[in-house]
């Protein structure tokens, strides 16, 4: 039962982290997109 509750665990943890750097690269990218769009419009 502790074996299996930790392999769970851990499972979800990893999941955790997986989600956590996709969003990371997400939203990373989005900044990256959007960003020489503002730098353009606040050159002009």
């Amino acid at each position: 039962m502790g074996a299996g509750a930790s392999v769970g665990l851990g499972l979800a943890a990893t999941l955790l982290v997986v989600l956590g750097v996709l969003g990371a690269a997400v939203a990373v990218l989005r900044i990256t997109r959007v960003d020489p769009l503002t730098v353009l419009g606040g050159n002009r």
